[in-house]
């Protein structure tokens, strides 16, 4: 399902069934709305491509991965179990809501925001990828937490934090 609504506001992705019953997308879900908030209550299967979005919440199960190819924000609802695994594949500025277990910043200069509240379990850099920004205060907020940052050893960082605390370290790929 590819979705191209440049001047869209707001997109409601919904269904009335209840469980496997209900609607579901079982390939790719791909949105193009820069001006949208878009919620997804529906059953993906697949993968979600975001090309660009104001925002994107995800309020269902949501299949192998979110890969953010634009500027967006992604918010995970704390209801959605499990959380998909996050892929960063764009240079523009994307801003992460919520509780996330893998993100994988896949390019290099990505940046990175994190709001308030916002935990990743485990931020993997692979080894293609050659620096980013992880700007864990951007706007302001609090109680922002990386919990595991993976990376090779030529792997730049940059965070900028009120406090910084190392007490996991950094773990690099051989």
């Amino acid at each position: 399902l590819y979705i191209n609504a440049p001047e869209a506001t707001n997109i409601y992705l919904r269904d009335s069934g209840v469980g496997m019953s209900g609607a579901r997308i079982s390939s790719y879900l791909v949105i193009n709305a820069p001006k949208a908030h878009v919620e997804c209550e529906i059953m993906l299967r697949g993968f979600v491509i975001i090309q660009d979005a104001k925002d994107f919440v995800v309020k269902d199960e949501v299949g192998k991965a979110v890969s953010l190819q634009g500027k967006a924000r992604l918010k995970s609802d704390s209801a959605v179990n499990p959380v998909p695994m996050v892929r960063i594949d764009t240079t523009k500025e994307v801003v992460l809501s919520g509780s996330f277990d893998t993100v994988s910043v896949m390019i290099s200069d990505a940046v990175v925001k994190m709001a308030e509240d916002t935990t990743i379990a485990s931020l993997e850099i692979p080894e293609n990828s050659t620096g980013a920004l992880i700007d864990c205060e951007s706007e302001g907020q609090l109680n922002t937490r990386i919990d595991t940052i993976t990376a090779s050893e030529r792997f730049s960082l940059g965070v900028s934090a009120n406090t910084i605390n190392a007490t996991k370290g950094v773990d690099y790929l051989p």
